[in-house]
């Protein structure tokens, strides 16, 4: 290749690889806003979020109503005759949001507000009865309940939500780094190969003209193989770049061009002394492990008490006749419930304002059975247990793994500072070496060559440069990761 080729082949190269173009800011939120990966890891986010929303609405206050209205035909009788009967039964139901679930409950009784029509010896009148009845229950455990673990899964999903969703978009940011590092890395390979090409096409050319060697000599020969090495690599790495920025164009939804304004990385790291999300993730697994086991363990042990109440009247009157309060009634009752028996009891009065003697109730009963499923629960509780120990271990597991990624991450920022520092001091030299090559040849000391030579590595030094800021922030996301 003539000297006139070489200049056109390098001013093509320098266009197509021009210092950057789009700011790396710009291309990261661009790439965000194009992926359709990182649109899942948003919808994923909202998603969990939600989740967590109505898993911790908790109780709430609640009221339920029904009733129904009942049409009934004439019914004649051997005395007074009903031509029809209305009775309507509403019945309200307030569940109070506490941890007891306090029902109260008013209805009209089992027969509602009745209106019924009567005939008898040719008069007729209206007849309206309803028995207003309140109804109140409470329920008290006693023993472990599974509040705690639904606390400790909702700041395990929690955690798990805000942690996941950062360290995608972390691991796409260094993805698209890892995308520009390969596309800068071809470049650059790309420019030095160019560089051989010249140098090995213009020297063959300088020992044909000096006759230091012929076209059949064994030294041509081996400078032909050399130059067509040289050919079949410019041409590998050509589609090594294509396919860096096919890969580049895939993951950001950009086409390649270029980049510029590359930050300074942020490399400041301290481990945490309890870990990070990751860990604490392991140790709310261990958490729940338990809860399940203390559960298990204390079915035995566990009791429910329900308390309930109920008070009411019947309410009668005639057309023209006084209302009548007649049939009340109280009544109040408990349950106690445990892991395979019952027991229960109530006492009350009933007939109360009937004219006759009030009538008192008691009753008590029970339930028992036997325990068939009790080698079974020994079997679940060992393997909970067993449970147990392994997110311990899974835990410890996580505290070490996280020294040793903190340790070897630590080492790793040291090793980018050196390498930096030594590219820094190579750029400074190399900067040097270009201007002394050029105020030679401008004195006629020195050659085209070798300011040729002397630009090629400052080029080199450009892209060094380049991809360590990258390497660097491929770095700063790690430490990210690391204080989540």
């Amino acid at each position: 290749m003539r000297k006139k080729e070489l200049v056109m082949v390098l001013v093509a190269l320098c266009v197509s690889v021009s210092l950057p173009a789009l700011d790396l800011s710009e291309i990261v939120d661009t790439s965000k806003k194009n992926s359709p990966l990182m649109q899942s890891y948003i919808l994923q986010r909202d998603n969990s979020a939600l989740s967590i929303t109505k898993s911790d609405l908790g109780k709430q206050f609640q009221i339920q109503a029904g009733g129904g209205l009942t049409w009934t035909g004439r019914q004649d009788g051997p005395v007074t005759d009903t031509l029809y009967t209305i009775s309507a039964t509403p019945d309200v139901s307030v569940i109070l949001p506490n941890e007891g679930d306090t029902t109260l409950r008013f209805s009209l009784g089992d027969s509602g507000a009745r209106i019924e029509r009567q005939e008898a010896g040719g008069t007729t009148a209206n007849t309206y009865s309803m028995t207003p009845t309140l109804t109140a229950s409470h329920t008290f455990n006693f023993g472990k309940t599974d509040d705690d673990k639904s606390d400790f899964l909702i700041l395990q999903s929690t955690l798990l939500k805000d942690s996941s969703f950062i360290s995608n978009e972390l691991a796409f940011e260094s993805d698209v780094y890892t995308k520009l590092i390969a596309i800068l890395e071809a470049q650059k390979s790309l420019i030095s190969i160019e560089r051989q090409i010249e140098s090995t096409e213009q020297a063959i050319e300088n020992a044909l003209k000096l006759g230091a060697m012929t076209k059949d000599s064994v030294s041509y020969k081996g400078q032909e193989l050399t130059l067509l090495t040289l050919k079949n690599t410019r041409t590998a790495t050509l589609s090594r770049l294509e396919l860096a920025k096919e890969q580049y164009r895939v993951a950001t939804g950009l086409v390649y061009d270029n980049v510029k304004n590359i930050p300074l990385p942020k490399l400041d790291f301290t481990p945490l002394t309890g870990g990070n999300t990751s860990v604490l993730l392991k140790q709310v697994a261990w958490q729940i492990a338990q809860e399940d086991y203390e559960l298990e363990k204390t079915k035995t042990e566990t009791s429910k008490l329900v308390l309930n109440g109920t008070g009411g009247v019947r309410v009668s009157k005639k057309d023209n006749e006084q209302t009548t309060y007649a049939g009340g009634q109280v009544f109040a009752g408990a349950t106690l419930t445990q892991n395979n028996f019952s027991v229960y009891g109530q006492a009350g009065v009933s007939n109360l304002g009937t004219g006759t003697s009030a009538t008192p109730t008691v009753t008590i009963g029970g339930t028992w059975r036997n325990q068939v499923t009790a080698e079974s629960d020994q079997i679940t509780l060992k393997q909970l247990e067993n449970k147990v120990l392994i997110a311990q271990l899974d835990y410890n597991d996580a505290i070490t793994s996280y020294t040793i990624t903190a340790g070897n991450l630590q080492n790793s920022i040291a090793s980018w500072k050196d390498k930096d520092a030594q590219i820094q001091i190579q750029s400074d030299y190399n900067l040097k070496s270009l201007d002394y090559s050029r105020n030679l040849l401008a004195v006629g000391l020195g050659t085209q060559d070798a300011v040729a030579d002397a630009e090629i590595l400052v080029r080199q030094d450009e892209y060094d440069q380049a991809i360590s800021l990258l390497n660097g922030l491929v770095l700063e996301n790690q430490i990210k990761t690391m204080l989540i």
